[in-house]
C-alpha cells in the first residue's frame, strides 16, 4: 500500500512539473489575446480563461512546493527566527481582509519566542492558516492568533469562529486535495493544509486540531502548532533531520497530528 501511495504521489508531482511550462505559455497567450480584443464579450471570456489558468498554475506550483518540502530539500536557509515578529508581519498583511468582513481580529504575541527555521517557509505556513481562518469565518466573526512559549516549545495558534471541521475529518484534512464537505463551495484546491503540514514537518513541528467553540453551531477551528524553541545547546535542525526519527525524539502526543 505504501509503495502504491508513493507511486501515485510521484505521478502527481511529475504531472505538475511537466504541465506547468505549457500551461504558462497558454496563460500568456490568453493574456495577449485579452489585451488585443476590442469586443467586450470576448474580453470577458478571455479574462475568465486567464483566471482559470492562474488557478491551475497555483495548484501545480503548490504541488511542486509540497514535493520539495517532503523530500527535505529546503533546509539550507535555517536561521534564528523571532516567531512573534514573523506572525505580527503576517497579521498586518491580513488585517485589512478581516476588516472587510467586519471580523474581530485579536493577537496575543509573546516577545522573545525564537525558533530555528526557514523564515520564508514559516511565513507561508503562518499566512496560510490565517488566510484559512478569515476565509472560513463568516462576517462579524472572530479570529484569534497567539504566540507563546511552553517549556522548551514555541506555540503558534490560530482560532476562529467559522464552520469548523467535523471530528471524523480532522485526521484527513492534511491529505492532498482533501476538502471538507462544507467548504467545497468556496474557492480553493485542497493543498493549503498539505503545505502547512510539510513546513511543520521539516521544522519538527506537531499540529493539533480542535474545536475553538465546542458545542456551538459554528464551532470554529483551533490550529495549534508546537515547534521546538531555539536553544544554543540544542542540535541544529539540519543535523537532527539527518537522524532517524527515534533518535531525534520525534513523537506525537495522543490526539495530535504529525505534519505528514
Amino acid at each position: 500500500i505504501v509503495y502504491l501511495m508513493e507511486g501515485i504521489r510521484h505521478v502527481s508531482d511529475s504531472i505538475a512539473h511537466d504541465l506547468r511550462t505549457p500551461l504558462t505559455r497558454l496563460r500568456n497567450q490568453l493574456e495577449n489575446t485579452l489585451m488585443s480584443v476590442d469586443n467586450d464579450e470576448a474580453r470577458e471570456q478571455a479574462g475568465k480563461a486567464v483566471a482559470e489558468a492562474d488557478q491551475l498554475l497555483a495548484t501545480f506550483n503548490a504541488l511542486l512546493r509540497i514535493a520539495r518540502l517532503e523530500t527535505r530539500g529546503n533546509t539550507a536557509d535555517m536561521q534564528q527566527v523571532p516567531l512573534g515578529e514573523l506572525v505580527s508581519d503576517a497579521c498586518e498583511l491580513y488585517e485589512a481582509l478581516a476588516e472587510d468582513k467586519e471580523q474581530q481580529f485579536e493577537q496575543s504575541l509573546e516577545d522573545h519566542v525564537v525558533i530555528e527555521g526557514d523564515r520564508d517557509l514559516l511565513f507561508q505556513m503562518v499566512s496560510n492558516l490565517i488566510d484559512n481562518a478569515i476565509k472560513y469565518t463568516p462576517e462579524q466573526g472572530e479570529i484569534r492568533v497567539n504566540v507563546r512559549k511552553d517549556g522548551n516549545d514555541a506555540i503558534f495558534e490560530v482560532g476562529d469562529s467559522g464552520i469548523g471541521i467535523p471530528d471524523d475529518e480532522k485526521d484527513q484534512v492534511f491529505q492532498r486535495f482533501y476538502r471538507v464537505g462544507k467548504s467545497r463551495s468556496l474557492p480553493g484546491n485542497g493543498l493549503g493544509l498539505s503545505l502547512v503540514s510539510a513546513v511543520a514537518e521539516i521544522h519538527q513541528g506537531v499540529i493539533a486540531l480542535s474545536d475553538h467553540h465546542p458545542g456551538e453551531d459554528y464551532p470554529g477551528l483551533m490550529v495549534t502548532i508546537r515547534l521546538p524553541a531555539y536553544s544554543p545547546n540544542r542540535k541544529r535542525l539540519k543535523d537532527t533531520q539527518a537522524m532517524p526519527a527515534a533518535e531525534a525524539g520525534e513523537q506525537s502526543s495522543p490526539g495530535e497530528l504529525r505534519g505528514v
